[in-house]
């Protein structure tokens, strides 16, 4: 498939961490070394430094956001290469967001594999001049990670040169459920408030790694 965010050597790092589950060792399974899956996965992505998370959390993404020019075919290409299975489609809605130039309105189609490999695709279908946008069949688009305070969040990053790029407004103007930044020579990122945790486990079929978050921190959520 095509992409032009980043080195094919780093796409391959990055996409070999997405397996199909019957490759992958369970959660709760240890191998030789008496290390789990995710602690294969913290150590994959500490070897990575450029695709850790860019703040002073030790925390490693949940799911690789993909754009794609039309949805059906970055599955297909995804599925003959990883085997993964896709979540039903969640047709498009014309929805409000703020970005830094103010209020914008995009529609997007979005499907998200499903099972127990560590980490996981989502394809975004945007609508044209949308943030997800392409020309490509598939190409890389974000990281993602779980932020238990998305505006405490999006604050310290732009404190440290991240702009704020697309976010949802709470009542009070604030930025909440998600957010994107970004930061030159830098991957985009997002980060997702843990309120949408049980709901994303729901859609993926799976109970989804929360490192370095804490369970009680979830439920709180």
């Amino acid at each position: 498939f095509v992409t032009k965010t980043l080195d094919p050597p780093v796409i391959r790092a990055l996409l070999s961490l997405i397996v199909p589950a019957r490759k992958m060792l369970s959660k709760r399974s240890l191998d030789s070394n008496g290390l789990s899956t995710q602690a294969h996965v913290r150590l994959w992505f500490r070897a990575m430094p450029d695709l850790a998370f860019p703040g002073s959390v030790d925390r490693v993404p949940y799911h690789i956001g993909l754009a794609a020019r039309r949805l059906e075919v970055a599955q297909k290409l995804l599925t003959g290469t990883f085997g993964v299975e896709w979540s039903a489609v969640r047709e498009p809605e014309d929805l409000e967001f703020s970005s830094g130039q103010g209020p914008v309105r995009f529609s997007a189609r979005t499907a998200h594999s499903l099972g127990d490999s560590p980490l996981r695709f989502e394809i975004v279908e945007g609508s044209p001049k949308s943030v997800w946008s392409t020309k490509c069949d598939v190409e890389l688009h974000h990281l993602a990670y779980w932020s238990v305070d998305v505006a405490a969040e999006v604050t310290t990053l732009q404190n440290d040169g991240w702009e704020l790029e697309l976010t949802a407004l709470d009542a009070f103007g604030a930025p909440s459920t998600f957010a994107y930044l970004r930061k030159p020579k830098m991957m985009r990122i997002e980060v997702v408030s843990l309120q949408r945790y049980s709901y994303y486990c729901a859609l993926v079929h799976a109970e989804v790694p929360t490192y370095p978050f804490t369970v009680q921190e979830v439920q709180g959520h």
